[in-house]
């Protein structure tokens, strides 16, 4: 037993007298001026193994992060007009003796407004973007952007032959894709992409449409499977060999509207075996009018076993 187990783990007082507790340095026993000095020896590797290992994790919150011309907003039509409200505010600010503009946002106004934002979007994300072997960019005359495409001589809209150039990840790019969705009622992925193409040109297009449809709860709801249930055999009475209308099951249809102004109801006589059908006439919802019916009926089909009428 180690000397510094006798307390924690007990040991009686003749044990502790003959063990070696009580022996040590002589010079512990002097006054402590006259203890010899030394310097203390330390190991660094011996201490370091001994010590606690930590670890550190560095994590980045600010991508997580909704951009500022993104929040509180969950659509991009909204977010566009939104941002020209601010520019506008920012150029009434700078006025000094003109008149500030106070009345609806003009077209012109909006489309200013996303392009600047869409130039934001682009200097943040696609800040480094060169082109290689598959897409060949450039910066329009308005600080954009776009791609060259392979169909450059076709006689089109020239944001077709060159689309605006965004990236998968950011919130612009998800509102856009989400607007899109909706306005071409719920479309699907390939109808998505097709739509988008006509005027941006997204990194891995595919991949960010797909993660925003399936977080559309309309999708969702109408894509989801319904409740089935397993299949039950047919009672005793519907497989049974047996004649034309031994087991029936009998209904009312109706009313149907006369042109003398009567009414006529339709009794249903249906085999429940071979399915087969008989149709009465009656004038009222009496019980004795129905007693008439099943009196035709059984002169007629003759008399079933069984009825089943509700």
């Amino acid at each position: 037993m180690s000397i510094s187990d006798l307390l924690s783990r007990g040991c009686t007082p003749q044990q502790m007298l003959n063990s070696k507790w009580w022996e040590g340095p002589s010079w512990l026993k002097e006054n402590p001026e006259s203890w010899p000095v030394s310097d203390i020896i330390c190991q660094p590797k011996e201490v370091d193994i001994e010590k606690r290992k930590s670890k550190l994790v560095n994590m980045n919150l600010t991508e997580d992060t909704h951009p500022w011309y993104a929040e509180r907003v969950s659509d991009y039509d909204k977010m566009i007009r939104v941002f020209t409200w601010i520019l506008r505010f920012v150029n009434n600010c700078k006025l000094v003796n003109g008149k500030c503009k106070d009345s609806e946002l003009s077209q012109s106004e909006i489309e200013y407004s996303e392009k600047k934002l869409i130039r934001l979007v682009q200097s943040y994300y696609l800040s480094d973007a060169k082109s290689s072997n598959f897409i060949e960019t450039f910066l329009d005359n308005e600080g954009i952007l776009r791609v060259k495409t392979k169909i450059t001589n076709r006689n089109d809209d020239r944001s077709f032959l060159y689309p605006i150039l965004l990236p998968e990840k950011g919130e612009f790019t998800k509102l856009l894709i989400r607007t899109v969705h909706r306005k071409n009622c719920h479309a699907g992925i390939h109808m998505m992409q097709c739509l988008l193409r006509e005027r941006y040109w997204i990194i891995r297009a595919r991949k960010a449409i797909k993660n925003v449809l399936y977080n559309c709860v309309i999708c969702k709801r109408f894509k989801i499977k319904s409740v089935s249930s397993e299949p039950t055999p047919l009672p005793p009475d519907r497989v049974t060999d047996c004649a034309p209308f031994e087991i029936v099951g009998i209904d009312l249809a109706g009313p149907l509207f006369l042109k003398n102004e009567g009414k006529v109801w339709i009794v249903l006589f249906t085999c429940a075996v071979y399915r087969a059908i008989h149709l009465e006439l009656v004038n009222s919802l009496s019980s004795d009018a129905f007693l008439l019916v099943l009196r035709r009926f059984i002169a007629r089909r003759g008399r079933p076993r069984t009825i089943y009428c509700d």
